[in-house]
Parts: structure tokens; C-alpha cells; sequence
């Protein structure tokens, strides 16, 4: 007997898979836009540490420290609005690995339910080649013992 094992649900299990790389490339995105979102964030906060210490050009007038002040409030705002972003894209990663978890999940239930139906065919095919072949063995024995062979 020359069968070959069919899996009812490869299909859905098709589906699954190519919903599980869909999920992986979420999260590749996700964390593409986080470590994006991380260096802005580094950014900003070098262009504060220079705003505060501005090195050998003192300038000691009353406009100048004005004018700091206000450039300092501007990047403490973007600061802020960059900590946000930072953390926004932290969420979308970790909402990206969850969904990226079910899918995995997912894909393995298929998939121990494919070794399953595998394991259970496999054992079915066996009991019908025993069977095919004690059904030649008793057409043997009984051609031997009427002596027809």
C-alpha cells in the first residue's frame, strides 16, 4: 500500500503560518520605529546638554541668557514629546510580541494536531497492511493445506 498522509487543516494551518510572519514583521517594524524614536530622543537630549553647558563663549548679557532660557523650554518640550514617542513605540513593540506569541501559539496547535492525525493514519495503515497481509497468509495456508499449490 502506497499512501501518502493528508492533512485535513493545512490550510488553515497555511493561514496560520502566514499570519505568524505577518506578526513577525510587525514587530520587526515596531522595533524599527523604537530604536528610531530612542536616537531622536538621544538627539534631543545632546542638544540640551550643549544648550547648558555652552563651553568657552560665555556671553554674559542679559538677551543672550533670554534667549537660552526660551531655547531651553522649546527643547525641554520636544524632550518630552520625544519621551512620549518613546513610549508609544515601547507599546506597539510589546503589543507587536504579543500578537506575535498568539500566532505562535496558534501555529503550534496546528501543528500538534497534524503530528496527531499523523501518528493516528500512520498506526490505521498499519493495522490494514497487518490485516492485507493475514488475509494472504490464511489464503496461503489454506491453498497448502487442500494442497492447491
Amino acid at each position: 500500500m502506497n499512501q501518502k498522509f493528508h492533512y485535513k487543516l493545512q490550510s488553515v494551518l497555511n493561514v496560520r503560518e502566514s499570519m505568524k510572519k505577518s506578526c513577525e514583521m510587525e514587530l520587526a517594524a515596531a522595533n524599527r520605529a523604537l530604536r528610531d524614536e530612542e536616537e531622536r530622543l538621544r538627539k534631543v537630549a545632546e542638544r540640551i546638554y550643549a544648550a547648558l553647558n555652552p563651553g568657552a563663549e560665555l556671553v554674559q548679557d542679559i538677551p543672550y541668557f533670554n534667549q537660552r532660557e526660551r531655547h531651553l523650554r522649546t527643547l525641554r518640550v520636544e524632550l518630552e514629546s520625544r519621551k512620549n514617542a518613546v513610549k508609544m513605540a515601547t507599546m506597539n513593540v510589546n503589543n507587536a510580541r504579543q500578537k506575535l506569541l498568539e500566532a505562535h501559539v496558534e501555529v503550534k496547535k496546528f501543528e500538534k494536531n497534524r503530528e496527531r492525525e499523523k501518528d493516528l493514519w500512520t498506526a490505521e495503515l498499519g493495522r490494514l497492511e497487518q490485516s492485507a497481509n493475514d488475509e494472504i497468509s490464511n489464503v496461503l495456508a489454506y491453498f497448502k493445506a487442500t494442497d492447491r499449490i
